[in-house]
């Protein structure tokens, strides 16, 4: 993104004429894990694509990857800083991943340590991104240990640390256990997606055909396969899979 910053600004100038469009987000691995090429001139940069007017906004947010709570450093705390100066917002988006992140005790460090330094804790992606495809394949996240996440950073944390928790499919993104229900059907796991019918998505697009993986319920609702979970059978889970 720091590269691409005038081109970045050409395409912000051409959105600037949609008067409904309010925002614009940038995504920024960087910010992790080179924050030193947000330089000086770099950060004046994103603050003047920054319009905060009355009339037709168009704020600048950067959107960020933490995997692990060793990656904070202090350099990320004085970016944060000079970013807000410039009324820019910091959001952190991250997957689970099996061994690395996916316990209570490491997501809810990776929230103290977003709100520590003022970012805020976006989504916290349950499966589905390109990477959680490849890691978690053969070492699947179990649904239950999502749940325990969940209490944890309720019990724990405020409310400005909870994220979202987001399942990503082939016809987009769900929340999980509210927009999604989860299933086990002959070892596969499928998320029935509930806000939508097949005639929502051919009311966008006619020609609409399903993606592979996924297939229709008997209420036309669309149910997707996803992969790197599992349901144990330790506990009740029925809570997300009770209208398969």
């Amino acid at each position: 993104m720091i590269e691409s910053l005038y081109r970045i600004g050409d395409i912000i100038k051409t959105l600037q004429k949609i008067r409904h469009l309010n925002a614009v987000r940038l995504r920024s691995l960087d910010f992790n894990y080179s924050p030193e090429k947000y330089s000086h001139t770099a950060i004046d940069n994103l603050g003047n694509l920054n319009r905060l007017t009355i009339v037709n906004p168009l704020r600048l947010e950067i959107e960020t990857q933490f995997l692990h709570s060793d990656e904070f450093r202090p350099a990320h705390a004085n970016l944060v800083n000079a970013l807000h100066e410039k009324g820019i917002t910091v959001y952190n988006n991250t997957p689970l991943l099996s061994q690395i992140n996916d316990t209570p005790d490491e997501i809810n460090n990776i929230a103290y340590q977003c709100r520590k330094i003022g970012i805020e804790f976006h989504h916290l992606y349950v499966a589905g991104l390109p990477l959680q495809k490849r890691w978690n394949k053969n070492r699947p996240i179990d649904i239950n240990d999502v749940i325990d996440i969940g209490s944890r950073l309720r019990r724990n944390g405020s409310g400005r640390e909870i994220p979202r928790y987001i399942i990503r499919t082939e016809l987009g993104e769900a929340d999980f256990g509210l927009t999604s229900r989860i299933f086990q059907d002959n070892g596969q796991i499928w998320v029935k997606l509930l806000p939508y019918n097949f005639e929502y998505y051919k009311n966008m697009r006619p020609d609409f055909s399903c993606p592979t993986g996924v297939k229709a319920d008997a209420d036309d609702k669309p149910v997707v396969s996803v992969a790197g979970l599992k349901i144990g059978v330790s506990r009740d889970y029925f809570l997300f899979c009770r209208d398969k």
